[in-house]
């Protein structure tokens, strides 16, 4: 007679795959590397403008898609917390939207300045 032993997976809870962890990296850690990537180390000219212009939209884009991806994650589980997490879904957003929108208007300025 042999003993079989059965071997049980254990899932291992990663930090980098939390919740709160996509969050900081979609919301703050990305926006933020590509505002560092693009920003001029000389004086900038007009092609640094739009390049960093273009860096705030795609970041903010990176931003809203996040929470709203974090939504559907969060209404899918039911949470307790969905009600105070659309909240601040609602106010990342905003806040994302008026730096698009930011960023537009600086970008025009600039141009014109130059």
């Amino acid at each position: 007679m042999t003993d079989t032993k059965t071997q049980v997976g254990v899932r291992r809870n990663r930090a980098w795959n939390s919740p709160s962890a996509i969050f900081l990296l979609g919301v703050v850690i990305i926006p933020t590397i590509l505002a560092i990537a693009t920003t001029a180390r000389t004086s900038p000219d007009d092609a640094d403008y739009v390049r960093m212009a273009f860096a705030t939209v795609i970041g903010a884009t990176v931003a809203i898609v996040t929470v709203v991806g974090l939504g559907v994650f969060f209404l899918r589980r039911r949470s307790p917390y969905l009600f105070w997490y659309t909240l601040g879904t609602l106010a990342v957003v905003a806040f994302q939207i008026s730096a698009i929108s930011s960023a537009a208007d600086t970008l025009l300025d600039r141009l014109a300045m130059s």
